[in-house]
């Protein structure tokens, strides 16, 4: 058996996240654009995109699926993972800095 420093397989390091980016056409609300955006996944996963912080609107992650889309926005699609140390603090960040 070969030692770890050794070995040539696959390299399974992290790779960098896909992101995809949407220019908006006209104006609409983000979760019905996502579903027209995504018709191949099914509408439990476009809203956990959502929820997990997977989607942004002009740069900024949004999670508020009646967010406003305007003409020329441009929606970004994260397919990685999504923040989850963000996340955490947003539910638990108030808590441990109030003692």
């Amino acid at each position: 058996m070969r030692k770890r420093s050794e070995y040539k397989g696959e390299d399974n390091r992290r790779k960098p996240s896909k992101e995809r980016q949407v220019t908006v056409g006209e104006s609409n609300t983000l979760l019905p654009f996502l579903f027209e955006l995504l018709k191949e996944q099914s509408r439990s996963s476009v809203k956990g995109l959502l929820s997990r912080g997977q989607i942004s609107v002009n740069g900024k992650v949004t999670r508020q699926f009646d967010a406003p889309l305007n003409p020329n926005d441009t929606v970004g699609i994260n397919y990685g993972r999504g923040n989850s140390t963000i996340r955490y603090l947003e539910l638990f960040g108030k808590m441990m800095t109030s003692s």
